[in-house]
């Protein structure tokens, strides 16, 4: 089933901007996979992320931007893998945020959060 209403002139819109946050969604996971896989160094330096578990997480998102691509790319985007997108960000930000919370991340970039959030307080 797709998603999308009988009546074209009140489902245009929010279908289009449904599409546009796909693509942008397909987008921005795919450049981030590119710069996982092609520079994990750098990347391990700044998020205190190992590069053995950056390059596997590179391509497993260059992979998921694709798939999330073809999604935004039907006309409609159908609804069963639209819903299963937002549940696997929003799963994804919730494991970003206990890893973030768990101090696991010791790097010049996470103390910088640390340090701001100790001023704010």
């Amino acid at each position: 089933m797709s998603i999308a209403s009988s009546d074209p002139e009140t489902s245009a819109l929010p279908v289009r901007r449904l599409r546009q946050f796909l693509a942008l969604d397909a987008a921005v996971t795919a450049v981030n996979g590119l710069a996982y896989l092609s520079i994990a160094g750098p990347l391990e330096t700044l998020l205190g992320v190992p590069q053995d578990l950056l390059q596997p997480i590179g391509a497993f998102l260059i992979a998921y931007g694709i798939a999330v691509g073809v999604v935004a790319g039907k006309k409609p985007p159908h609804r069963m893998p639209t819903r299963m997108i937002i549940g696997a960000n929003l799963i994804w930000a919730a494991m970003s945020l206990v890893l973030l919370a768990s101090g696991a991340l010791s790097s010049p970039c996470w103390a910088g959060y640390g340090s701001a959030r100790r001023l704010l307080s």
